[in-house]
């Protein structure tokens, strides 16, 4: 998955695909952390989703 994660960063990287699409705010997650803090920190990154949703902001996210 690390590779993967890489090579999409440069694919952002290239002109035409950053003409062309908005960058995408990554969200990293440590998983050695124990699951409360996980399930905290996905609540948290959903909610500030939810949010820029309502305000009208457009989300783009990559899912992997």
């Amino acid at each position: 998955m690390r590779s993967s994660f890489y090579s999409i960063q440069d694919l952002e990287k290239t002109s035409s695909y950053s003409q062309s699409h908005t960058p995408v705010r990554w969200h990293v997650l440590d998983a050695r952390k124990p699951i409360e803090e996980i399930q905290e920190e996905i609540r948290r990154i959903a909610e500030d989703t939810l949010r820029a949703v309502e305000e009208g902001r457009e989300i783009q996210k990559l899912w992997m």
